[in-house]
């Protein structure tokens, strides 16, 4: 349980007090534009899928720091607050949570 605990508020709390540079309601490819043009904006240029939504894994150039997003961008950890290599369980539990479906004890963990 302790784990279900601990993993609800890594994915809450970017969603709730973290903004992904991005523009909500946009495709992947209208954000790279647009946050292309923007110098403000340009220091994590989104990559995406061929289908126009956002690649799950978005790393900083540069650096090792890497965050998940969900396939609309909406962030689902924060870059350097979690050591994340890959992005399929908090995919997979955002979509669960998305369907507001219950988390329980017995809910497999990746």
């Amino acid at each position: 349980m302790g784990y279900l605990h601990l993993f609800s508020w890594h994915l809450l709390l970017p969603l709730f007090c973290w903004e992904f540079p991005g523009h909500p309601g946009t495709d992947c490819p209208t954000t790279l534009k647009i946050m292309s043009e923007d110098p403000e904006r340009r220091w994590m240029l989104p990559k995406c899928e061929d289908d126009r939504t956002f690649t799950a894994m978005q790393c900083f150039p540069g650096t090792t720091a890497c965050m998940c997003v969900a396939a609309d961008g909406s962030p689902l950890t924060l870059p350097g607050f979690v050591n994340v290599t890959a992005c399929e369980c908090f995919t997979e539990y955002y979509k669960m949570w998305l369907k507001d479906e219950k988390l329980t004890s017995s809910t497999k963990m990746c």
